[in-house]
């Protein structure tokens, strides 16, 4: 059987945070930060900043953690909602040369500049992965000489960074323009293609919550949450209606995020998710988040379907008036 490869993600770890990060292998994603879906088996190419910069390790991403108090976390620096939680592949004792330079900060070895990863967590793209693990490859062939444990099997690590470089067919991306350079910078069309079955599902949900009568809004702030879609009624103080879509990865973070809405706003909660994301829906539903037992599971294919079909019913019934 294939296995999917994973996303490959840069995450920034500033100096003064690197022993207490290194030490239990963890991350924090500090208040306001921006924070991808991960899921486990996730691969992390773990950069220290500053002075010494470069990646500094491989980790893969177990589970995360929403921090309820910040005493949970050893960092001092800023809040931190959110805790990761990893299993380290490789610890380098120097970093790999990612050879940033001159005023734009462009590496020739990598063929982009430092803004690219700048943040605290980026997804790579094809293109920036495959010159990330053969550079680590080349340079750190020594180190990553070990057998590891990765998605349940024993196996050599180059073997597991080699399994991760994709070639990238000409017809499966595009180019945009990086402004500070004039850079071509590859985009994967699949990664494309869920963000927009997403901002196409949140449209038609803000579009039929309107034609329903409710003040519809996207990308509503619930504390340290996000809620893709509220519907809420003219005369309500707080959402009635709060949606979630999941379109790949792990949906423990859009359940929680519901579960938040449902604690603080009594909102009624759904949950919009490809097939095979709803498997694992059910499972944190009837376990870890049992207190969303009545939230409503709705498969992204049959959800795209009916909005098509109120949106025809709507036209007939203005039709008729």
């Amino acid at each position: 059987m294939t296995t999917a490869r994973p996303n490959v993600f840069i995450i920034n770890i500033n100096p003064h945070n690197w022993e207490e990060c290194l030490e239990d292998h963890i991350f924090g994603l500090r208040e306001g930060a921006s924070h991808p879906k991960f899921s486990k088996g996730d691969i992390f190419l773990v950069r220290r900043t500053g002075k010494d910069y470069g990646v500094m390790g491989i980790w893969s991403f177990s589970y995360e953690e929403y921090v309820t108090d910040q005493s949970q976390v050893p960092w001092t620096d800023a809040e931190y909602p959110w805790q990761l939680f990893y299993q380290p592949l490789v610890d380098f004792q120097t970093p790999m040369s990612e050879e940033f330079s001159g005023a734009s900060k462009f590496s020739q070895k990598l063929q982009f500049t430092v803004q690219t990863i700048r943040g605290a967590v980026k997804l790579l793209e094809t293109e920036q992965i495959n010159k990330y693990i053969e550079s680590i490859l080349n340079e750190k062939a020594a180190d990553c000489s070990v057998e590891v444990e990765y998605r349940g099997q024993k196996r050599q690590l180059t073997d597991v960074l080699r399994g991760i470089i994709a070639p990238i067919p000409q017809e499966t991306k595009r180019e945009i323009r990086e402004v500070s350079r004039g850079i071509a910078v590859p985009v994967s069309q699949e990664k494309e293609q869920k963000q927009l079955v997403h901002s196409e599902l949140q449209k038609g949900l803000r579009a039929l919550g309107e034609k329903r009568g409710f003040a519809a809004e996207q990308e509503r702030p619930c504390n340290h949450f996000r809620i893709d879609v509220v519907w809420q009624k003219p005369l309500s103080k707080t959402p009635d209606f709060c949606f979630e879509i999941c379109i790949s990865g792990d949906p423990y973070k859009d359940l929680l995020s519901l579960k938040h809405a449902k604690d603080i706003w009594k909102s009624k909660t759904i949950l919009i998710a490809k097939e095979e994301v709803l498997d694992r829906a059910s499972e944190l539903v009837s376990g870890a988040l049992h207190e969303l037992e009545d939230v409503q599971l709705w498969e992204a294919g049959e959800f795209s379907q009916y909005l098509a079909f109120a949106d025809r019913f709507h036209k007939f019934e203005n039709y008729l008036r």
